[in-house]
C-alpha cells in the first residue's frame, strides 16, 4: 500500500467559536505519546477533513492554537 485515504468528519454544533479552518488531521506518534500534524485539508461543504497517510496508527482532529 503506497498511501490510504482518510476522510474524518466532524459536526459544526460541535464548534463552537472555532474556525473551521484551523482543524488538522493527527496521528498518534507511539514512540513520544504525541499528536503530530498531517497534512490535509478542510472540505466545509461536506464537514470533513482529509488527508494522505502511509503508515496505519490512530488518527483525530485536532484544532491548531
Amino acid at each position: 500500500i503506497d498511501t490510504i485515504r482518510i476522510r474524518l468528519y466532524y459536526q459544526y454544533a460541535e464548534l463552537t467559536e472555532i474556525d473551521e479552518n484551523r482543524i488538522k488531521l493527527c496521528r498518534y506518534n507511539e514512540e513520544n505519546y504525541t499528536w503530530e500534524p498531517i497534512k490535509s485539508r478542510v472540505d466545509k461543504s461536506r464537514k470533513r477533513v482529509v488527508g494522505f497517510v502511509d503508515q496505519s496508527s490512530w488518527y483525530a482532529l485536532a484544532v491548531s492554537l
